[in-house]
């Protein structure tokens, strides 16, 4: 009998069709069991999500079921494939920055539990915004079914032609997703985009706005322009907006490893943020604040969310404190290069454990 490694291409599609069934909730119960076997091969901090269509109650998916694991760094990738080849994994492909490995294709066809699992650095996750974007809106989720039930035999024995026949559906949920699912009553979290650097500038121009928070105050248009295009495009960056016109008022964000020197594990963040000065004293930054630490600890799994401020910036403890974090301590000598001085900063935190929603 050949071993899978012998097989074309063509002789894997046809030992592993595409196959459709309607929702299993053991594939819950899978997922559980086996983030608990890789947590025990891993000697390092993890952060596993449950993504694909068996993620989604109540359409049909492929009985496979997708793990999304987020490491620090490129060096914990490089090691996890290694463990996991060794521990009888095979790897499908790789790079410096993600990876993709199975488990459950035997030479006889699929074993009763199979896995797709896709290695990443934190805050390469798109999936969650397309898992939750289906969770929270039915209608979508059941024109996604009906493409794959549309898609099913016809790509039947050519996974690359199914998954790309999908493609266009996935962005665009995807897209909606991040631009949908984090709002309030009156404000919605969604990417910067380069035609928001006129709104950016109004209110990042101001010095009485960064200088607290340890940057310069934008000097241009262009200035902020370019902000977006390479401080704000990083994951996890948010205009904060108002609902009624879609303008952005300030940023949020909870920056992820190495963009933080806060902490080196997967599963914590720093949250940074900034209102322009016309909106502050409105309570906006406690509500657009509760909308990013919901986001934080129930779709990316976050266990820790740290925080700090300068020596002198009160606006900002205050809000840290609205929001139920915890004063850890202070730092002496931090340097802020982009306006050459040395200054004294306040870290405080927050656990999955001692959040609340309200």
């Amino acid at each position: 009998m050949k071993q899978l490694s012998e097989m074309t291409l063509e002789e894997l599609w046809e030992l592993f069709p595409i196959v459709l069934t309607e929702h299993n909730p053991i594939w819950k119960d899978w997922y559980a069991e086996e983030i608990e076997h890789l947590s025990g091969l891993l000697p390092f901090p993890v952060l596993f999500h449950h993504v694909g269509s068996t993620a989604i109650p109540g359409i049909c998916a492929k009985p496979i079921v997708d793990i999304l694991a987020e490491v620090s760094s490129e060096t914990a990738l490089a090691q996890a494939i290694q463990i996991l080849q060794e521990n009888g994994y095979p790897l499908m492909n790789a790079s410096s920055t993600r990876a993709s490995i199975n488990k459950g294709y035997t030479p006889e066809g699929f074993a009763e539990r199979v896995f797709h699992i896709h290695l990443r650095l934190a805050g390469d996750h798109d999936e969650l915004y397309f898992r939750d974007y289906l969770l929270t809106h039915p209608e979508a989720a059941r024109e996604y079914e009906a493409l794959k039930y549309s898609l099913w035999k016809r790509f039947e024995h050519n996974r690359d032609g199914y998954t790309a026949a999908k493609t266009d559906l996935v962005t665009r949920f995807t897209k909606l997703g991040k631009d949908t699912l984090l709002h309030s009553p009156r404000f919605i979290l969604r990417p910067w985009r380069e035609n928001d650097a006129e709104a950016l500038y109004r209110y990042a121009s101001d010095p009485d706005v960064g200088y607290p928070a340890g940057w310069p105050a934008h000097t241009s248009v262009d200035n902020s322009r370019d902000i977006i295009r390479s401080v704000f495009s990083v994951p996890e960056c948010f205009a904060i907006c108002r609902k009624e016109d879609d303008h952005p008022i300030g940023a949020i964000s909870l920056k992820l490893f190495p963009a933080t020197d806060m902490t080196e594990r997967p599963d914590e963040c720093e949250l940074g943020y900034w209102l322009g000065k016309p909106f502050w004293g409105q309570g906006i930054m406690p509500e657009v604040g509760r909308i990013i630490l919901h986001h934080a600890f129930h779709r990316l799994g976050m266990g820790t969310v740290w925080c700090g401020h300068y020596e002198g910036n009160i606006k900002s403890r205050r809000v840290m404190e609205k929001l139920g974090f915890t004063y850890i301590g202070k730092a002496e000598g931090l340097e802020l290069p982009l306006l050459g001085e040395v200054r004294t900063g306040h870290l405080l935190r927050l656990t999955s454990e001692d959040w609340k929603d309200e």
